[in-house]
């Protein structure tokens, strides 16, 4: 809200007019420009079926949160254990939240809809 809105308010808690710390986006127009795929989960599971170090079968967990996918491959033979995860995070969040807000966002539609 801004200060001429007669509804506004500062807040007590406001130490100073201090700008603040911008999140460290780690390059983040090659994050923007990298291609993106929709892979289905059968093909993934190809891709990480084997350890990478002995060729061997692995286990592997998966753990989804929203529209990121992490996987541990557990080898049995090595016990070598790699996580791998569908997306980068920027500053803390998944790439593909941001990137999905920020279009319904942008797209100018009720919110609700897509929820």
């Amino acid at each position: 809200m801004r200060e001429d809105d007669e509804t506004w308010e500062q807040s007590d808690d406001v130490e100073s007019e201090e700008e603040p710390e911008e999140l460290e986006w780690e390059s983040s127009e090659a994050q923007v420009a990298e291609r993106k795929f929709i892979v289905s989960e059968s093909c993934l599971d190809l891709l990480l079926s084997k350890c990478a170090t002995c060729n061997q079968s692995v286990s592997v967990h998966k753990k989804v949160k929203g529209c990121l996918l992490v996987a541990t491959k557990t080898c049995s033979h090595c016990h070598e254990t790699e996580s791998w995860r569908s997306q980068s995070s920027v500053g803390g969040l998944a790439e593909g939240h941001l990137e999905l807000s920020a279009a319904i966002m942008f797209s100018g539609s009720a919110t609700a809809k897509f929820l």
